[in-house]
């Protein structure tokens, strides 16, 4: 409400990039991210600076130029050759705002590169978090790999979850179940395994 009038509420401008960003089926993290750089509330240099914080607005991974979220997700040098790695048609033109390389990029591709570009972005801000605040160095190589694993990883998470819960247990199987005690009962549950063939 405060946005629509102060008149930085652009609803026509940006109403497909967040329905694009809302449909991608990725990790919440990564979705929460990309939205807080598109609602330009990531606590970048820059950013800190407008608050008053005294901090240096230089990119804390390259030293070369202001932190803004395009240089820091998108155009930074070490972002930019993970974007290379990960998917050449970064479509970035110079003086571009972020939300529409965003939109530009979520509406080219296949959903699995739409989903690995948000994942990137997500992986390039923990490698930058890294160096901030535990002086830990990343490689392009393991950034992209990182964005890949966690994205295969949280695809086959989902599918295990739901096709699990529609498959019955069968006997046999390991499963175990607790049961309600029968009145005036105590019951004791035990975590142990027993192997016929070891003593």
């Amino acid at each position: 409400m405060l946005q629509r009038q102060k008149g930085v509420w652009r609803i026509k401008d940006n109403s497909s990039v967040w329905k694009d960003l809302l449909r991608l089926k990725a990790p919440a993290k990564a979705l929460n991210l990309v939205w807080r750089a598109l609602a330009n509330c990531l606590p970048i240099m820059t950013q800190l600076q407008t608050k008053h914080v005294p901090v240096q607005v230089w990119c804390p991974v390259c030293n070369e130029e202001p932190e803004t979220i395009p240089h820091n997700l998108v155009t930074c040098t070490f972002a930019s050759q993970c974007w290379m790695v990960l998917r050449s048609d970064n479509l970035w033109v110079q003086n571009m705002e972020f939300r529409s390389w965003m939109s530009a990029i979520l509406s080219s591709g296949t959903d699995k590169q739409r989903a690995e570009s948000v994942m990137l972005c997500w992986v390039v801000w923990r490698a930058r978090n890294d160096l901030v605040w535990n002086k830990k160095f990343s490689t392009v190589n393991k950034v992209v790999a990182s964005a890949k694993k966690n994205l295969t990883q949280w695809i086959l998470a989902q599918s295990i979850s739901s096709h699990t819960l529609l498959q019955p247990h069968a006997k046999g199987d390991g499963s175990m179940f607790w049961v309600k005690p029968q009145p005036n009962t105590v019951k004791v549950s035990v975590d142990a395994a027993i192997f016929e063939d070891r003593e």
